[in-house]
């Protein structure tokens, strides 16, 4: 299972480097939009499959639909801004999905669990579009110290240290693992993999800040940046908990197998949700990142 994982994961963490060098290249966050376009796409996919085991009938194409025109059209608004005191495009995008699915349901009228599909439906894009629409957002903030690529490193340490979480916690529970954390939920995560992919999360920063003194991290200094680290692996930790919960609900082990050792694209994604509007936040709020437009 390991070696398959690692076969699958290599490959995706170097199509994320590539798509992050792109756009450092072209001075571009299209690239990551469509990433992120693609991904929630199939993840949403995977949501609504999975609640139409446990009895619901969401509008799964609007849904969908919805999540990939959102990260288009959030880095459209990102470039390009409304006239000041109007919402973001997303945002009006959001709420005019929202409405259209009221009216869907309403052409349903008759159908069981009206309110429950409705639901469901929003949940999705909420899950898959707003929590990690923030690393698109990520994308275009800066410490302003002279390094030009900040938003990059930010999207890099925030995917990588969460991955790098998940693996080192694979590795290091699956050898000294005898603790187990909530196995109602997750019968194989234990404490011991959780600080193993805690300090590899911590790790990861430490090296950047030791290695590269231009960094944003290294102007963000120790004392800010390396609690990145332990944030990262706690809510990598809840996110997959939580995603883990769905799949119980539904009674399956995983959301999908378009991914050979992880299961579906929920999967990948799981420990990456909690932590994007969360690092994003710590990022403005106690770094002092601003963003570049």
């Amino acid at each position: 299972m390991l070696g398959v994982r690692l076969l699958c994961g290599v490959p995706l963490f170097f199509l994320m480097i590539g798509i992050l060098w792109m756009d450092a290249r072209y001075g571009s966050g299209w690239g990551l939009a469509c990433v992120q376009a693609i991904a929630c796409t199939l993840g949403a996919r995977e949501f609504y499959r999975l609640s139409k085991v446990q009895g619901f009938k969401p509008f799964a194409i609007i849904g969908m639909v919805a999540v990939a025109l959102l990260y288009l059209v959030q880095e459209y608004s990102t470039i390009n801004p409304p006239i000041p005191g109007i919402p973001g495009y997303d945002y009006l995008l959001f709420g005019l999905f929202v409405v259209v699915v009221l009216l869907f349901q309403l052409c349903r009228y008759g159908h069981q669990g009206p309110m429950g599909n409705v639901s469901i439906t929003v949940m999705g894009v909420v899950y898959f579009w707003l929590l990690l629409s923030f690393m698109g957002r990520m994308r275009h903030l800066e410490i302003n110290h002279g390094w030009e690529y900040d938003g990059l490193e930010f999207v890099f340490v925030f995917f990588t240290g969460s991955k790098i979480c998940d693996i080192a916690g694979l590795l290091v529970g699956k050898r000294f693992g005898y603790h187990k954390l909530w196995p109602s939920i997750s019968p194989k995560k234990s404490w011991e993999g959780f600080l193993g992919g805690m300090a590899a999360s911590v790790g990861l920063i430490a090296v950047i800040i030791l290695f590269h003194p231009g960094s944003a991290f290294a102007a963000i200094g120790w004392a800010k940046a390396l609690p990145l680290g332990i944030i990262l692996s706690v809510l990598g930790l809840l996110g997959d908990l939580v995603e883990s919960g769905f799949k119980r609900e539904g009674q399956l082990k995983d959301a999908g197998s378009s991914l050979p050792g992880y299961g579906g694209m929920m999967d990948i994604l799981d420990s990456l949700l909690l932590n994007a509007p969360v690092m994003y936040l710590y990022l403005v709020f106690i770094c002092g990142a601003r963003p570049v437009i």
